[in-house]
């Protein structure tokens, strides 16, 4: 397929791997888990159980939406990456290499700048699973 390509990816008991796409990327997954290496453009992840792996490449405003109900979230982005941080979870954590300057708290839930401030959206969502955030 095309490097220039937008995905829309449903899976059914199996992984899905991409790598090296630019685009607007859909991809969902039920019982099985999602990798995507050097992809550049937004990211919209879910699986039911599985596992969340995401390698942006070529920006430092990423734009990220995942959601797993049982596995953990990997998210790998360029060094001086910024954006608006938004986590919920029922009994994971996150951990982050980039700082994080936290707005608001909650017991589940957490509103925070990643990097300098500004940037897009990075929304992480998981029922039971840990969140991971690395440069």
């Amino acid at each position: 397929m095309p490097s220039r390509t937008s995905l829309d990816l449903n899976a059914f008991s199996s992984d899905v791997r991409v790598t090296g796409v630019t685009g607007e990327h859909t991809v969902q997954a039920f019982s099985g888990s999602i990798e995507m290496r050097g992809v550049t453009g937004p990211v919209d992840g879910k699986t039911f159980s599985g596992r969340i792996q995401v390698e942006v490449s070529g920006t430092s405003e990423p734009a990220l939406e995942l959601e797993t109900f049982s596995g953990d979230i990997a998210a790998r982005l360029p060094e001086g990456s910024n954006g608006r941080l938004r986590f919920s979870s029922f009994s994971g954590d996150i951990r982050s290499d980039y700082l994080l300057t936290l707005h608001r708290q909650t017991r589940r839930n957490l509103e925070a700048t990643l990097g300098s401030g500004g940037g897009r959206e990075l929304r992480f969502k998981t029922f039971s699973g840990d969140v991971e955030i690395r440069r």
